[in-house]
Order: structure tokens, then C-alpha cells, then sequence
């Protein structure tokens, strides 16, 4: 994922999709220290009510 399209991500000018979980699911492995990316991965997940959000919640509670 690219810097603007994480930028555009973070302030709401770009919507979640399919794509952008993929975008973000790389960004956490890459960087799993990165607290928003773990957060507008979650709510990726939530907006296109993926059944992997429950799962990566609890991963990502620890982490946060």
C-alpha cells in the first residue's frame, strides 16, 4: 500500500474495500508496532463485515 493511499485512508477521503483490507493487512505484518494501521485495518474489516474481524480484534487488542 502506498503512502497517499494510507494518507487518504486515515482521513476518510477514500472508502474501504476488498482491496484496501489487502493493503492494510500488509502494512501490520510489515510494521506491527503501527497502531493506526491496526486500527483502519479493523475498521476495514468491520465496514465490509468481514468474518475475520473478530479474530484479528483480539489480536489487535494485545498489540494496542
Amino acid at each position: 500500500m502506498q503512502t497517499e493511499e494510507f494518507n487518504k485512508l486515515a482521513t476518510g477521503t477514500k472508502p474501504f474495500t476488498q482491496e484496501t483490507v489487502k493493503g492494510l493487512k500488509e502494512v501490520v505484518k510489515k510494521h506491527p508496532s503501527f497502531q493506526l494501521a491496526w486500527l483502519l485495518y479493523l475498521k476495514n474489516l468491520k465496514e465490509i463485515e468481514s468474518p475475520d474481524y473478530e479474530s484479528v480484534l483480539k489480536i489487535a487488542a494485545v498489540r494496542l
